[in-house]
């Protein structure tokens, strides 16, 4: 289902027109709804069904680190915890 599907069932849903609510401001919402229901799901079923993938290029004999935002941000939620890491030599 792509967003364009979602937005129109959702504006037969709620009787909203696009004179209303403009695309932009819809998506926002429907972003804003899922992001409550994804972290109500981690914190009142304690699973995590959901994670992002990050991707970092590291230079030999250079130390580096990655500092992680952990706060809740608007409705991003930060790093709660790094499930896993892998090494990939080129």
């Amino acid at each position: 289902m792509v967003i364009t599907d979602i937005a129109t069932y959702t504006r037969e849903q709620t009787g909203v027109t696009v004179q209303n609510i403009t695309d932009p401001q819809l998506y926002r919402y429907l972003n804003i709804a899922y992001h409550e229901i994804e972290n109500a799901i981690v914190t009142d079923l304690n699973e995590d069904f959901f994670w992002n993938e990050m991707t970092f290029d590291l230079v030999n004999g250079q130390a580096e680190y990655e500092v992680f935002n952990t706060t809740v941000d608007g409705n991003t939620r930060g790093v709660n915890k790094v499930i896993s890491l892998a090494v990939d030599f080129n």
